[in-house]
């Protein structure tokens, strides 16, 4: 693990120097687009509720609290304290999450499932992200944590940890399914209702989840549709509501979405090995459907999909040997120094507002 963990943290360093190419100023690009809000967020909190409320206050009841209350207490709030923390934070979360779930694969495959979790993360293109503002640090933490508890039957810990990402970013709908699965397969093996209460009470958690943020944010605002509404303020008129819309809409794209929930399944079902946890399975094939039904049309499922890395698992009968996973590793260094380059230059364009 320990050399799993300093690759990662290796090739977030080369990606570090992908953003200072942006410029040379702290925090280099990490704090635009959506980390705007978030900075915002931690430094300023939610705006007062209005009738004529600006579209730019609105917009911040579209994120979600934890992760700005938690650059808040880090940073104590001062904005060149919050640049700082930020994207550390992320990154420092980012990396208790691999070593969670690198212990978890280690005792299933061994040597061989942290380096394909490794290799899930670090070949994607928006492996970068992970040091920037955002919460797909956090979301990464919360996500190890909730699914080996559902697996390992920790339902109390599964529910804090669902209950938590009903405060980081929408994800507990899917979760919400791995737990219905989760109930179903303990019914199916039979012991009564004691024995259902834990993943009844997981499931119930992770429903409630996900209405938690859209009932905070209509308390705190007066309004009680603001998040769908701060959710429909990024779309543009007339386009289409998600990729699932679109992809009705457009023949080409609805094929090429099929085709790619298609491969997932057949990833999920036929190529991942023996021993991998059902809570990953199901996510792997709930996950990506999700993103296609609900995110709106733009670059950003591609940073959403880097949660889906467990996918990776699918080399671990590649890198049973040591000789193997040495040379896999060498092989996923350049290919992660290309194609993480090539996101942060292509789309986290500086901006200069943001910056200290």
């Amino acid at each position: 693990m320990r050399l799993t963990l300093g690759v990662f943290l290796a090739l977030q360093l080369v990606a570090a120097f992908s953003f200072a190419r942006l410029d040379d100023a702290w925090p280099h690009g990490r704090l635009n687009w959506d980390g705007d809000h978030f900075l915002t967020l931690a430094t300023s909190g939610y705006p007062a509720a209005s009738a004529g409320m600006p579209v730019a206050d609105l917009q911040r009841f579209a994120f979600y609290p934890l992760y700005p209350l938690l650059v808040r207490l880090v940073s104590g709030g001062e904005r060149d304290g919050a640049l700082l923390v930020a994207p550390l934070l992320s990154l420092a979360l980012a990396a208790v999450a691999l070593l969670l779930a690198g212990n978890w694969m280690s005792e299933r495959f061994g040597p061989a499932g942290p380096v394909a979790l490794l290799v899930g993360l670090a070949a994607w293109p928006t492996f970068p992200v992970l040091q920037m503002g955002y919460t797909e640090g956090l979301a990464m933490f919360l996500l190890v944590v909730a699914l080996r508890a559902l697996d390992e039957r920790h339902h109390t810990v599964f529910a804090v940890a669902v209950l938590m990402v009903g405060l980081t970013r929408p994800l507990a709908a899917p979760l919400a399914v791995v737990a219905l699965v989760h109930l179903v397969a303990r019914y199916r093996e039979g012991g009564g209702r004691h024995h259902l209460a834990g993943p009844l009470g997981a499931f119930a958690a992770a429903v409630g989840a996900v209405l938690l943020w859209p009932a905070l944010a209509a308390l705190i605002s007066g309004r009680p549709l603001v998040y769908a509404e701060a959710m429909a303020s990024f779309r543009a008129p007339g386009h289409a509501a998600s990729y699932l819309v679109a992809g009705l809409q457009t023949p080409w794209l609805g094929a090429l979405l099929l085709g790619g929930l298609a491969v997932g399944v057949w990833l999920a079902l036929r190529f991942l090995p023996t021993g991998t946890p059902a809570t990953l399975r199901v996510w792997l094939l709930v996950y990506p459907a999700y993103l296609v039904g609900v995110s709106v049309v733009s670059t950003s499922p591609l940073r959403y999909l880097l949660l889906a890395f467990p996918f990776a698992l699918a080399l671990v009968p590649l890198l049973r040997r040591p000789a193997a996973r040495g040379a896999v590793l060498v092989a996923v260094v350049p290919v992660s120094v290309v194609l993480s380059g090539w996101w942060v230059q292509t789309f986290v364009p500086v901006t200069s507002a943001f910056l200290p």
